[in-house]
């Protein structure tokens, strides 16, 4: 099964995995799409591809699981070939790898992808300690490679436009942020309850928007309630069934307050709010698990919320724009520079989610040794150049 690309390949190497051609019309001053390919066919999997294989600035030429029934169902649901995971690393054609296997095998197969001489963007969380994570970060940047992570759903336009106003101090000087997370409880222990991996699942997203918004952390303090391997879910008699509440204290001297619940009754995806207190007002930021939700501002001694101008998602667009943080990758591989979703980011963001675990669990505080910087932010027109045309929109 060839790629869903059209055109023909003129090397060998470029006919290996795909069976079409990803270089741009001569003539143009573009660099050509990135080739890249995907490890992991899972649910996960089904939230990338779409944008993947529409995207103007990577070519995806195929995909691999361990599972080579599913990577063929997989490959011929998205017109895409299917390879066995040592294929796909050992093809000096493909630059760059999507790691989309679970939690607990992102180490090992991030480490591979680097050793194979990829550039990786990988799901999150980047490791499940922070020295993981650290040792990642570091060994990407000794091979002179590029590792990023999820979450890319801050480059979107409601967080976007919502940190611009922040930046532009619609508010003042931001002083505290609240963010709280509700999701259905979950009744039966799994991998997925076993100890901090709830946190890790679910935590960067919350993390990541509020180092992006105040920088690096240095403090956490927190209470938790999170299950040992194989322990039985059991009622909690006040508070959440899972999760944790913990407050982040920033260099900057902003502070946050942190509640992650899986707590409510009713099946639902998610409940959030992510409000930034300013000395003029509050910013009302979308839920960071999604793209394009839209953002508020609230001026204190008023009652009115109004809408925070270009941070509602154009309805042209999928709702679901995962892969936005691969293309804006390989952009910054091209240009030479540091993603936005960077390693040492999210290095950082592991170190905060397992203090919080630690913080939990001993009730005392705990410092973030790390530091990070905060990612430059996506303005629109930056944006829109790495997204598929929009059904009926021509692309100048």
């Amino acid at each position: 099964m060839g790629s869903a690309r059209t055109g023909s390949p003129s090397t060998p190497s470029e006919r290996q995995l795909s069976g079409s051609g990803s270089p741009l019309d001569e003539g143009t001053t573009a660099p050509p799409r990135m080739r890249i390919g995907v490890l992991g066919c899972g649910l996960v999997s089904h939230m990338y591809l779409p944008n993947l294989v529409e995207s103007p600035i990577v070519d995806l030429v195929a995909i691999a699981d361990l599972d080579s029934a599913l990577a063929e169902q997989v490959g011929r649901q998205y017109g895409v070939r299917a390879v066995a995971p040592d294929a796909l690393l050992e093809d000096a054609s493909v630059e760059l790898v999507v790691n989309l296997t679970p939690i607990h095998a992102h180490v090992g197969t991030t480490r591979r992808l680097l050793e194979a001489g990829k550039h990786v963007y990988t799901e999150k969380s980047l490791a499940p300690t922070y020295p993981e994570a650290r040792a990642l970060a570091d060994e990407a940047d000794r091979r002179g490679l590029v590792l990023a992570a999820a979450p890319d759903t801050l480059l979107g336009s409601g967080f976007s436009a919502a940190r611009a106003e922040l930046d532009a101090g619609a508010i003042g000087r931001p002083a505290f942020a609240s963010a709280v997370m509700v999701r259905g409880r979950v009744n039966e222990s799994s991998w997925y309850t076993a100890g901090a991996t709830p946190l890790l699942d679910m935590a960067p997203y919350y993390v990541t928007a509020l180092v992006s918004l105040f920088g690096s952390a240095v403090e956490v303090t927190a209470r938790s309630t999170l299950w040992q391997p194989g322990e039985k879910p059991v009622e909690a008699s006040e508070g959440a069934q899972l999760g944790a509440d913990a407050i982040i204290r920033f260099a900057s001297g902003a502070t946050a307050m942190l509640t992650l619940a899986w707590t409510a009754t009713t099946p639902h995806p998610e409940t959030t709010r992510l409000d930034v207190f300013g000395a003029e007002g509050i910013i009302h930021f979308p839920n960071p698990n999604n793209f394009g939700d839209p953002a508020f501002l609230t001026r204190y001694g008023t009652d009115e919320r109004s809408e925070i101008a270009d941070s509602r998602q154009p309805a042209a667009l999928r709702a679901n724009l995962r892969g936005l943080g691969i293309a804006e990758a390989a952009q910054a591989i091209r240009e030479g520079r540091q993603p936005r979703c960077s390693a040492h980011l999210a290095a950082h963001v592991v170190e905060i989610i397992t203090a919080i675990a630690e913080a939990g669990e001993t009730r005392a505080p705990v410092a973030i040794t790390s530091r990070a910087e905060r990612p430059r932010p996506l303005a629109a027109q930056g944006r829109n150049a790495l997204l598929p045309t929009p059904v009926g929109v021509g692309r100048a």
